[in-house]
């Protein structure tokens, strides 16, 4: 009985016989199609996305406020450099903030909070391509979506806050200066 070899993954592959004799046996070749390839997004509309990620957890009609302003204040705004970065890591994605954390805060607070929580989400979105990949980038923007959607409830419920839409406005007039 032959003795058979054991299956060597790291060997380099070689030619199976019956390519060779069926190039030989059909001498005309079918071109294989190439793959399929996606339009690259542009750089309008990977931001209009990450806005998009970022307000998801808002209401609905807390959306259509925070979106123009976002989508303007990010392109406004010059990407991060490499002299920007000197001063340390990018602080990215957080968790969402514990219960009890919220429902003890004054609105100057919650307020202040949200609008550093919009700041930091459109600092990632500035962040390069070649710095923070694509499914991190997502990431990061979706766990601050989240965050957001947990503020904008919470000063809804503040007892000392106005009505959330005025609320926002201020929030908004604090991240157009």
């Amino acid at each position: 009985m032959a003795h058979s070899s054991r299956f060597d993954p790291w060997s380099p592959p070689r030619v199976f016989p019956v390519h060779a004799w069926l190039a030989g046996r059909f001498p005309f070749r079918v071109p294989h199609p190439p793959p399929p390839t996606r339009p690259r997004a542009s750089d309008e509309q990977r931001r209009d996305l990450e806005v998009s990620l970022l307000v998801s957890c808002l209401p609905p009609w807390l959306r259509g406020r925070f979106v123009p302003t976002l989508r303007w204040e990010v392109k406004r705004r010059v990407p991060w450099s490499q002299e920007r970065c000197a001063s340390g890591a990018p602080l990215l994605a957080q968790r969402r903030f514990p219960p009890p954390t919220l429902a003890s805060g004054s609105a100057g607070w919650l307020r202040a909070l949200l609008v550093s929580e919009c700041e930091i989400g459109m600092t990632t979105m500035q962040t390069p391509l070649e710095w923070l990949s694509r499914p991190a980038r997502n990431y990061a923007l979706a766990l601050r979506a989240a965050r957001l959607g947990q503020l904008a409830d919470a000063l809804q419920r503040c007892p000392d806050a106005e009505p959330l839409a005025q609320e926002a406005e201020r929030v908004l007039a604090a991240l157009r200066c």
